[in-house]
């Protein structure tokens, strides 16, 4: 990002706090040539937190209440495996 604005890091700030409605798939964030590296990083460690801890919840029994399908849980184990590839790439 090349904008130096008191203001410049607070739509970053927002994307992190919820990657999954800024950026279809992980490769999205890798591909947004208006992040640089360190930006990338943290909105995929952000994004990758909020599905690990929605598995984690789910395999304690919290979610019992409102329980993944079979398929959502997939879909997340997915995703994990996605954004590690992602965050592997950055690492390279």
């Amino acid at each position: 990002m090349t904008d130096n604005s008191p203001n410049a890091d607070q739509p970053l700030d927002r994307e992190a706090d919820n990657p999954r409605q800024t950026y279809k798939t992980p490769a999205n964030v890798l591909n947004d040539q208006n992040l640089d590296k360190e930006q990338k990083v943290k909105l995929l460690k952000s994004w990758k937190g909020d599905v690990d801890s929605r598995l984690e919840a789910q395999a304690e029994g919290m979610g019992q209440a409102d329980p993944l399908s079979a398929e959502e849980e997939a879909d997340l184990a997915n995703e994990t495996r996605l954004l590690d590839k992602a965050l592997h790439e950055l690492k390279g």
